[in-house]
């Protein structure tokens, strides 16, 4: 089955995490959330770190998976315009470095833990592929996500990422919120693309600006997201939640603010590029809000899940689980820069 779930079946987590030497400053609540104190960061973040999973081997989804990728790279760079130097790609969607062989889920897994960022960078994790949730009662946690060697889930993801000191972290995962044992995805359907320019402020405002927590999935708890579209695609992607934040993105007669204005009309998009198929799902929209206690409390219970039949689980014992044989300690793998 497709996809992740943060609020992602295409999840999408923005993490904020504070240097407690700057200066704090106070902002209303959102979400019905009490306001609360948070570092002063500067109006846009220093570097946007990306990083690229994808399950592009798996039958049917996989060529619109791939698709996804280089459309949402791409809408990337094209957003950003003159400010290209701020992005980092990690593309772990090919093969391990020095192998003829995927990245290994735990691979991932280690190459997050070793992920050098700044106190005012954006952490953003892209995922297009095959997705489940294990235990409907902690869907953001048990949301796996697959790759061509393997799944991990959100959680062993946000394990990985525990202590970082970041600006925001995102986590978009254009993925099915199935519960196992559900349906798989459809084929992918071929349809027109039409030309179109991406709004440079919008992709700014979202990615370069933002500051707080944002989980988003492609589809709701129990329900597989579409790996075909229907209807205009702009950014040349394969899949429906791809294919709809795209057309948002590239929409040259608003340009979005924010990820809460932003995600009513991500729901519809969804459920129009999906043919009436699902919509999208946000776990969470907390925008200017430290997000470091809640993604603590989401690792904190996670000692307590048991592995499937599969030895599959987040975490055991303070250890990842991940499906094949442990793997030894492993160099960094590939970051560059937007070219």
């Amino acid at each position: 089955m497709r996809r992740l779930g943060i609020p992602f079946s295409a999840s999408l987590v923005l993490f904020l995490a504070g240097s407690a030497a700057w200066a704090q400053r106070e902002y209303p609540a959102t979400s019905g959330l009490p306001s609360v104190s948070m570092p002063a960061f500067p109006e846009e973040a220093t570097r946007v770190h990306v990083v690229l999973l994808a399950d592009t081997l798996s039958g049917d989804i996989g060529a619109p998976c791939g698709k996804d990728i280089v459309a949402f790279r791409g809408a990337l760079l094209a957003g950003f315009r003159d400010k290209t130097d701020r992005l980092v790609f990690h593309d772990l969607t090919g093969k391990y470095p020095g192998t003829s062989r995927d990245w290994h889920p735990r691979e991932v897994f280690r190459y997050l833990q070793q992920l050098q960022v700044g106190n005012n960078d954006t952490l953003v994790i892209f995922h297009s592929g095959h997705g489940s949730i294990r235990n409907r009662h902690f869907p953001e946690k048990t949301h796996f996500l697959g790759m061509n060697s393997g799944m991990i889930s959100l959680g062993a993801i946000y394990e990985a990422l525990r202590g970082q000191q970041l600006r925001a972290l995102i986590v978009l995962t254009d993925t099915c919120s199935s519960l196992v044992g559900g349906p798989a995805l459809g084929r992918a359907a071929v349809e027109a693309q039409l030309a179109a320019t991406v709004n440079s402020a919008s992709v700014l405002n979202l990615f370069l600006r933002v500051i707080g927590e944002i989980s988003i999935t492609a589809a709701e708890d129990g329900t597989t997201a579409k790996a075909s579209f229907r209807g205009p695609n702009p950014g040349g992607a394969g899949s429906a939640f791809t294919v709809a934040l795209l057309c948002l993105l590239y929409d040259g007669n608003k340009t979005f603010r924010s990820w809460g204005e932003l995600f009513p009309y991500l729901q519809e998009e969804t459920y129009l590029a999906s043919g009436n198929g699902h919509r999208a799902r946000a776990f969470v929209i907390r925008e200017h809000a430290i997000a470091q206690g809640h993604i603590a409390t989401r690792t904190a219970q996670q000692s307590s899940l048991k592995p499937d039949a599969s030895g599959n689980t987040i975490l055991l014992n303070s250890k990842v689980m991940v499906s094949g044989k442990p793997l030894a300690r492993f160099p960094r793998g590939p970051s560059r820069r937007a070219e």
